[in-house]
């Protein structure tokens, strides 16, 4: 057997990383102190004509000087073999790796030796077992990389703000890093507080901040006086008032769960006493109307904003107006709305498609006897449209027969069966409108019925969402002008308004739900119903 060829220009190479994640590998002396005993045992300290030592990170190709400067002298030669503690050492990316290996199969380096094992150029497991030794390696850093960031995720979602506590926070002493929390720093919050209270009320920054320093003797963690830089911070920084942006400048914004320093309405008050009014900002106001209207005189939307009015009584009153975003006319005249004064209007328009219960119940009842008369008058239809159609698809066939049989040319047959398939597409369009339409009906009855019912008495005791719901449904075309809400109904409600008002006037008296319809009552609805059933295509014969 021959003897395979040695290394003969050894070079020992030891690394640390400045990682965190590899405090527990050996320092670079203590790496070096492990291969020159195994430089001893395996008799090649002669053969060391090199040293390599470096501290850096090995996870991204090519960015070790060292390194580079080695791979370039084994190209060159002078070195043919590598002392190294692991192959982890050598490479934890896949760039570097390559690199040696190409150096192997070029015959330019010979072994890599380590305290477990040798890895040959001949030997191809040898190779492959390198190679796999340093993709563990860079599976092991990038999973790790991955909790991090999957622990930071977390972190963020649950409102905890990833980094070193502000001032006025202490970090939770008792939970594992990665879960702590920000809790009140009890020795300087209500000092803090304090002075917030001062620069609201009228006091000058300034005054305020010596104020904290000199008559409330505020002092830092490092017993220091609060510094201008750090008295700003918290003056304009987002995450006093509750949130906070992670990464900075990314536009991720999030809720914070500690307990803010102050509102919004005094952050804001703040940075118009700063003199930042026109400065971006991140905001979040629960607005429960904005985005649904425009401005009758110019078509800007509708945007709205909290005002704080304090008094020299110490009273402090909040409001919301609603108003023209003056976008496309700077020169608009549009005045603003106080929230409450829109939401009666809202209101108002509410009572006027509200219905009593037993109409409610009475008309889906009635609506429900109308669409049993009529599916009788539907399955005539299908019969209709289904002979049509497969009358179609016999046309189709003789075209193709005739093609067949060259009666008619290639320019006759695409024309033909072109104008065949446009009908038959439509045919079937009308067989699936005819079989599901009436019942498809039904449902969109019932519910906007439902809402006519509930939507007064829902929207008064609403969340802000479930109210921009209510408004939406009410019609997509809402425009506010001279303070006023003009709302331009949706069917069906404008029918449930009119049928409603109709079917009262014909029929003043509605009997009891449980008892059996009659003809006078069916009758009053049926006589406003043709304003219920406009342009909602369930006149079946429409569709044929």
């Amino acid at each position: 057997m021959e003897e395979r060829p040695k290394a003969k220009n050894i070079a020992l190479y030891a690394r640390k990383s400045t990682e965190d994640k590899e405090r527990q590998i050996l320092s670079i002396l203590s790496q070096k102190d492990e291969m020159n005993e195994i430089a001893k045992r395996l008799e090649i300290e002669d053969k060391i004509k090199l040293v390599v030592e470096e501290s850096g990170s090995a996870k991204k190709a090519r960015t070790r000087k060292e390194f580079a400067k080695l791979i370039e002298l084994i190209d060159k030669g002078e070195i043919d073999g590598i002392l190294t503690w692991h192959p982890d050492r050598l490479s934890r990316n896949a760039g570097d790796a390559g690199d040696l290996i190409d150096l192997m199969d070029e015959g330019k380096l010979i072994e890599i030796i380590t305290p477990n094992q040798t890895f040959h150029k001949d030997v191809n497991n040898d190779k492959f077992f390198f190679v796999m030794l340093c993709g563990q390696a860079k599976l092991e850093n990038d999973n790790k990389g991955d909790n991090v960031k999957r622990g930071l995720r977390k972190v963020i979602k649950n409102g905890h703000y990833p980094g070193p506590a502000f001032v006025g926070y202490l970090n939770s002493p008792h939970k594992k890093k990665g879960e702590k929390n920000l809790r009140k720093d009890l020795k300087r919050w209500n000092k803090l507080r304090e002075m917030i209270d001062l620069i609201v009320s009228g006091t000058p920054p300034v005054q305020a901040l010596d104020h904290l320093n000199n008559k409330l003797l505020f002092r830092t963690k490092k017993g220091k006086p609060l510094a201008k830089s750090s008295f700003y911070r918290i003056l304009t920084e987002p995450f006093f008032y509750g949130r906070f942006e992670y990464p900075k400048g990314s536009g991720n914004w999030y809720e914070g769960s500690h307990t803010p320093l102050m509102d919004i309405e005094e952050f804001d008050l703040i940075q118009d006493i700063l003199g930042r009014k026109g400065k971006p900002r991140n905001r979040k106001h629960n607005f429960a109307f904005t985005g649904l209207m425009k401005c009758g005189e110019c078509g800007a939307s509708v945007t709205a904003e909290k005002k704080v009015k304090r008094q020299k009584n110490g009273n402090v009153h909040r409001y919301t107006y609603y108003h023209c975003t003056k976008r496309i006319s700077p020169n608009c005249t549009q005045r603003c709305i106080e929230e409450k004064q829109l939401e009666k209007q809202i209101e108002q328009v509410l009572e006027s498609i509200e219905i009593p219960e037993e109409f409610h119940n009475w008309a889906l009842e009635v609506i429900k006897y109308q669409n049993q008369i009529e599916s009788e008058n539907r399955e005539q239809l299908l019969d209709v449209q289904n002979k049509e159609y497969r009358a179609c698809v016999r046309r189709i066939d003789n075209l193709i027969f005739m093609r067949a049989n060259e009666e008619i040319n290639e320019e006759q047959f695409r024309d033909r069966m072109k104008e065949q398939e446009k009908e038959k597409a439509l045919l079937k369009e009308k067989l699936d409108d005819t079989d599901y339409r009436t019942d498809k009906w039904i449902a969109f009855a019932t519910n906007a019925f439902t809402f006519a019912k509930d939507a007064r008495t829902k929207f008064q005791t609403a969340t802000p969402e479930v109210k921009a719901g209510i408004l939406k449904t009410l019609g997509s075309n809402l425009v506010l002008k001279d303070k006023k809400l003009l709302v331009t109904l949706e069917n069906p409600l404008v029918a449930i308004k009119n049928s409603y008002q109709e079917a009262l006037h014909n029929n003043q008296m509605f009997e009891p739900l449980e008892k059996a319809l009659n003809k006078g009552k069916t009758d009053a609805l049926t006589s406003a119903n043709s304003i219920w059933l406009r342009g909602q295509d369930s006149n079946l014969r429409y569709l044929r």
